[in-house]
């Protein structure tokens, strides 16, 4: 039985931008969260990567900000547009619900560490905003009022990103592909990133968030840690292919 060669780290990350550059020409390169919703092309359950198009290319590519997935658990229903539509939130009035989508919450809560937005003592707290209301004496309305400008800003913000996912319809569970793509891809862009093959731009929102995110130069928190591995790669290729 043929021994795998170890694949090394800037040959892995060549092989997954290049996968996402591929995926993005087929999808029309450069789409908002909005218009990838909007879609028809978009499957019912995939893997998604949001592209930041302000942030300094890496290895010629645009920069991968995000990495995420939906429907891991056995049973669940939910669909990629759905968990999409949790980050982008409302589109008429921008805003959204923060505590539905990690993403946003990591978001405004770099704005806020930044400093330009003021204080908002309820972002991140509690799980339900009813639940954050009672804790801190005030009414819904109340509560909403406080979030607000921050949930715009956010709402704001992923606007300006680009969507590309790819397809991988298997089903829910502990071994789902898409599982398996999305912690590959987010252990290897972290030590890319902890190695310096990836570099975020100056001005990056997320220098002013979690030291999970700085380290790794991405919007996400699990996976950062784990030890890097290029078996997923093969996996993303053929769903790029099929």
């Amino acid at each position: 039985m043929a021994v795998p060669i170890p694949i090394m780290l800037e040959d892995a990350l060549h092989q997954l931008l290049g996968s996402v550059a591929a995926l993005r020409a087929e999808q029309e390169g450069g789409q908002t969260l909005q218009e990838v919703i909007r879609s028809k092309a978009l499957p019912r359950r995939g893997v998604y990567f949001f592209i930041d198009p302000a942030e300094p290319q890496i290895l010629g590519h645009p920069r991968i900000v995000r990495v995420g997935t939906h429907a891991i658990s056995a049973g669940s229903k939910s669909t990629l547009k759905q968990r999409l539509a949790q980050h982008r939130g409302r589109v008429s009035e921008p805003g959204g619900n923060h505590r539905g989508s990690v993403f946003r919450r990591l978001v405004g809560e770099a704005f806020l560490a930044k400093g330009t937005l003021g204080t908002c003592p309820s972002w991140g707290l509690k799980g339900a905003r009813s639940a954050a209301a009672t804790a801190l004496t005030l009414g819904s309305e109340a509560l909403a009022a406080v979030e607000r400008p921050v949930e715009r800003a956010v709402s704001l913000y992923l606007a300006h990103l680009e969507v590309v996912f790819v397809p991988v319809g298997d089903e829910p569970g502990t071994a789902s592909a898409r599982g398996l793509i999305e912690r590959g891809t987010i252990s290897l862009l972290a030590e890319a990133a902890r190695r310096g093959l990836i570099k975020s731009g100056q001005d990056w929102l997320g220098h002013w968030s979690r030291p999970a995110v700085r380290e790794s130069a991405l919007w996400n928190q699990n996976h950062v840690h784990e030890p890097w591995s290029g078996a997923f790669l093969r996996l993303l290729e053929n769903q790029v292919v099929t």
